[in-house]
Formats: structure tokens, sequence, C-alpha cells
């Protein structure tokens, strides 16, 4: 039997006074109708993805139900995750906190966070180790100094004697710059870790096999979704504030510190995994920042890769630049950009992301950045200071979310669970690109294209499939980016993106705010190319998402959010199993973020047509629409364009 739910596939279109293509294409698995289970057609629960054992595959899967959001929990202010469609909580921990003498460890609080935290309903638990804080990280009237992370007894070195050569941390060139109503040290002595020091690594080394024997002991061991190493300064591969480099790299070098953190991660590889290297607690990585060199992000990437440790990206936004850099020839350049180990590496790691809540701070944002991190395969998605930001805990952020947690993890990698849908959002880089905390000229190795799910947009000329991305921003000077010819594409570059047509429709608000403020589909949209002869979207299916083993026919439903813009008509052709046929729309209504994400995976109760014909007929009345589809005898068996499409508009 084809365990396959029932599919959907979502695309978002725009329509102008011709064919306008906007954010989203959905697909959720089909069932197959001649094969069709009474527990599924019940709307009971799909069986289980078969666990796959562990030596079989390369993958680092992680547990079953663990992917998906975590947010702060802390134990002074416990809180249930579920109203934000959370699966697991998390929190950072001083390694001071649990190892106050040498060979003295208590895990008591983290016992008592665990405890508190599963008897909330959280799934997975995440734990995150500091060994130093930062200059802003460091609160005065909480903590004295960035270095207080570090255990006490270690910061006085071996002989136990405060002031010697022997301490494990060195006095900085530039003073503590903290002038707050807490401070007390203002203008005093500023502290930095000596990671090199022979015993600040014995020590620290020590603690991390105790905590990896606590853990892998607990009661709550199933529970625990990933360990963060820490490494540097906030626990990131970074090691002291930007403004410490030049006086730091007299005593570490970068290749020092590069070597630094891959002896780190050997140290917890070692302690959380087993002897053939596969995890038994997963670790991550935290792989944004960099010492004084991109290509220092490369190495780790890769050497985590390596060691079956995930990266987790800190920076979650609509949109950025120095995204994707393997196509950039210099050596020293390749592959460093930001999400270039997410791209390298999903397929084997887990890939985790974070983001604030200035980072998206409306909900248009929040959308567009998660749907980006989709994009990239994200497991596990850190919400730091985000629910609480002022504007995001909306019923729309939290359908978001909800949005979001049903594909965070998934895939069709050996033993993952599957998605219940694959998606297109229509899109493209934006120049300049608008962030909720700053405008960013944004032209050096930006990401490209849509933001897919395992349904993915082709432009073929031959086919007049080329579609043009547009915008109802009238600030957006140009999209796209001339990092290299390709990206100068017809279906890429714009130099006129405004379209009117798009800001009539009257969602495009900005309130005083530099970004968008409520979901628009007309932030990016795409819209054929009708000047050049181009009439079509093309749309291929992941192979991996219909089981074509055996003939098989399958029902899907089909979403799709365009512009009633004009008075013509458009169509959705589909591979049926008795070749391209078009399919009949089942209801057609006014756009809502809810519709326009499917949320509900069903059938619309609203808008249903009485026997329409096989088309859509425009009503020119300016509003988003959206229409879904109901196919039946689907083959998806990429039999559009010679092979080239499951789907076409």
């Amino acid at each position: 039997m084809h365990k396959k739910t029932f599919l959907l596939l979502a695309t978002i279109l725009l329509f102008a006074s011709i064919l306008l293509i906007s954010p989203v294409v959905f697909a959720t698995p089909s069932l197959p109708t001649s094969d069709a289970s009474p527990a599924l057609e019940g709307g009971e629960e799909v069986p289980p993805t078969p666990v796959v054992e562990p030596e079989s595959v390369d993958y680092a899967v992680p547990p079953a139900g663990i992917p998906g959001f975590y947010i702060t929990s802390s134990p002074w202010n416990p809180r249930p995750g579920q109203p934000y469609h959370a699966k697991g909580t998390y929190l950072f921990w001083n390694w001071a906190s649990f190892n106050s003498a040498r060979g003295q460890y208590n895990f008591d609080a983290l016992d008592l966070w665990m405890k508190t935290n599963v008897e909330l309903g959280y799934e997975g638990l995440g734990i995150a180790i500091n060994t130093y804080t930062g200059r802003n990280s460091s609160p005065c009237g909480i903590v004295e100094q960035g270095v207080d992370a570090i255990p006490k007894y270690v910061q006085k070195g071996r002989d136990g004697v405060w002031g010697t050569a022997d301490d494990t941390v060195i006095e900085a060139d530039i003073a503590d710059q903290r002038n707050g109503p807490d401070c007390t040290n203002y203008g005093g002595p500023w502290y930095l870790p000596d990671y090199k020091h022979e015993y600040f690594q014995e020590q620290y080394f020590a603690f991390v096999y105790a905590l990896a024997d606590h853990l892998l002991n607990s009661p709550y061991r199933d529970k625990i979704a990933w360990v963060s190493i820490g490494t540097g300064k906030d626990g990131e591969n970074i090691p002291v504030d930007n403004m410490d480099d030049p006086f730091y790299l007299n005593h570490l070098t970068v290749e020092e510190w590069v070597n630094y953190e891959k002896k780190v991660m050997d140290v917890y590889a070692d302690a959380f995994y087993d002897s053939s290297g596969f995890p038994r607690i997963q670790l991550t990585v935290q792989n944004a920042p960099f010492y004084r060199s991109a290509w220092e992000r490369r190495e780790i990437a890769s050497y985590a890769n390596q060691k079956r440790i995930g990266v987790s990206i800190n920076n979650i936004t609509s949109d950025f630049d120095f995204v994707l850099a393997c196509d950039d020839p210099n050596p020293v350049v390749t592959c460093t950009g930001i999400y270039d180990q997410a791209a390298l590496y999903n397929h084997s790691i887990p890939i985790q992301l974070e983001t604030y809540g200035y980072m998206t701070g409306t909900e248009n944002e929040v959308y567009a950045a998660f749907a980006r991190a989709l994009h990239f395969r994200a497991d596990y998605i850190r919400l730091s200071g985000f629910w609480t930001f002022p504007g995001i805990d909306t019923e729309i952020v939290r359908d978001i979310a909800k949005w979001t947690t049903k594909y965070l993890g998934k895939g069709f990698l050996p033993g993952q669970e599957e998605p219940p849908s694959i998606w297109s959002r229509m899109r493209e880089h934006r120049n300049p690109v608008f962030l909720n905390y700053a405008t960013v000229t944004a032209n050096s190795w930006p990401y490209i294209g849509n933001y897919e799910f395992y349904l993915v947009q082709k432009h073929l000329p031959q086919y007049q499939a080329v579609t043009i991305p547009v915008t109802d921003d009238e600030r957006i000077t140009w999209m796209g980016s001339n990092s290299k010819p390709e990206y100068q594409e017809r279906w890429h570059t714009n130099l006129h993106p405004f379209d009117q047509k798009l800001y009539n429709a009257g969602l495009f608000k900005l309130e005083g705010r530099n970004v968008q403020t409520q979901v628009d589909p007309g932030w990016v949209a795409r819209r054929t190319d009708q000047a050049t002869g181009n009439v079509r979207f093309i749309f291929d299916a992941a192979d991996k998402y219909f089981d074509q083993s055996t003939p098989t026919t399958y029902k899907a439903i089909v979403t799709v959010t365009y512009l009633d813009t004009g008075n013509d008509r458009w169509f959705l052709q589909y591979d049926s199993i008795n070749g391209p046929k078009p399919a009949k729309p089942y209801a057609i209504n006014d756009w809502t973020v809810e519709r326009g994400l499917a949320l509900d995976g069903g059938l619309p109760t609203t808008g249903i047509l009485d026997n329409p014909p096989a088309y859509v007929q425009k009503t020119n009345s300016g509003k988003w629409k959206v229409v879904t589809f109901l196919i039946e005898d689907g083959n998806f068996n990429n039999g559009l364009f010679d092979g080239n499409g499951d789907l076409a508009i």
C-alpha cells in the first residue's frame, strides 16, 4: 500500500492584465485512488515512517518528533510551547554554573529545568553551552565579566592563584565599556579567555565528558534533541568581540582558532557519539560568525559534516547579502556564504537556524523568513527574544508558525518523515533589501529565485515558460543580481519591477516601518513575460513525492493564489493518467493568509463552483484570489513538456 496522505499542491500566482504568478505553490502527498486505505480515507493517522537503522544511512536523522521550533523556557519563567507551535525548548548554560571546583559537577539545576519542561509538554530539549559571553552579552548586575562563564578555579590556572602568568584569562587592551546603572567597572579591566591554555582545555574537556555522562544516563535522555557545542563568544565560532580582534590576533592566530574549534568538536563527538561516530545525542555547532575570514565558516562546516555534527546558522531574515557563494571563482571566497553550509550539507547533517524578533518584526517578514528557512531545509528553528518582540505575537504569526512546523525536518532522506505537502513561493532578490532593523545594499552573492519546498518552477524559453518578478513596493529599484551572468537572466532580473496593479490590490502597507507589515502576496510576485512570447509557468514536483514504482493514480489538491485583474482566462494543466490535461477549478475564494497557505490541507467549504469549465475566468475585481483544484486522475510522472514538469499554468 502506498503510504501517501492526500496531496496538496499550492501555487501562488499573480495576474496582471496578463498572467502573473505570486507567492506560493503547494502539494500534499496523495493517495492512489485505486488502492486507498480505509484508515487514511477516514482521516486517521498515517502509519509512521519505518525506523532506519543508524548504520544503514549517512544522514544523522533527528529523533522522531523532535524537529521543529525551539523557544526559550527559563527556570524562573517556564512557559508552554503549544500556543506557539513549538516542539521544543532550549537554554544556554554557562560552564561555570555546573563546575564549581576541579572534578566537582552539579547538574541539579539542569535536571530541574528538563523535568519542568517535559511536564509542560515539550517533546524536545536543547542544551547550549557557553564558555565566554561577549561584551554585549554580559549585563552588569548579572555577571561581572564575560569570562565568568568559566569557573573561577579555572580562571586562576593550575596554581590556583589569581593574577599570575598561569591564569587562563588575558586582560584586553580595551577597557570595560559597560556604563549602565548597575555597572561598577566602567573603564576597568576586561578579560578574554585563553583558549590555548593547557589547563583551560584540560578542565573544559573534563567537564564535557561529565556533562555527556550525565545526559546519557538521564531519565530525560530521549527528550534531549541536541546539545550545542560551546566554542567561542556566546557559544559561537568566534573567539571574542570584533573590537578585540587586533589585540587578540597577537595571541591567537586564525589557524590556531580553527584548530581549537576542531579539537573541541572532536572532544564533544567522542563524549556524545558512539564508537562508530553515530550520535547518541545529536550535537550542533554555531557557525554563522567567524574570527577574521569567512573561509573559517566553510572549514568548520566541512569538518562538522565529517563528524555528523549539525550546523547552526544564527540568522533568518526575509533576504540577505552573501548567502550562497559556491560559484565565486576566488578560492578564498568559494562556498563561504552564510547559507552555503545549509545548501551543501542539509542532506547529511541537521540544519539549525535562529532568529530574533528584531530580525523580522512584522507578519510579512516572518512569513518570508520562515519560507526561506524551509527552502534551505531547516530541521530546527531557535526563536530567541521572538514572541515577546512588539507586534510579533499575533494570530497571523501563530498561523505562519503552525504552517512552518509542518515542514521542519521533513523530506525524503532515509529515516525522514515525508512532508505533508510541497510548495513554491514566487520570489526574487530585491534591491535594496529592506529589513526590520536596516536597509542593505545587497548584490554580492544573494540567493536568487523562488523559495521552494520540493516543488520547483522551471524557466524554459523553448516552451514559452519564462516569468519575470514584480513587486508592489515602489522603493525596489531592481530585482536580481549581477554576481554571475546566469543571475542576469530575464526570469531573475527586472530593472523596472514596480507593478501598479499589485499596488492597487491594497495590501502594501509600511505603517511607519521599514518593511511591509501585513502578509502581502504582492511583496514579490511573478507574471508571464508575454512581451517576449512567454505565456506559462512550469512546475516540477520532486520525483520521490510520488511513488512511481507501480502504475498509480493520484488524487491531489492544488491551490493557486493569483491577482484577479483583467478579464482573460487561465488554466492549470497537469500530468494525468491519460496525458496532459486541464484541471477544473473546485472553488474560488478571496485570499486570506490561512487560505493562501492552505493551512487546513483540505478542500474549502466556501466558494464551491457548480460544474465549472476547465479554466479560471478572471473578473477584474483587483483582489487577490485563491483557487482550489481537485485532481482525481493524476499521474505526476514528469509527463509535461518532454519530461520537464508535472504542472503548468
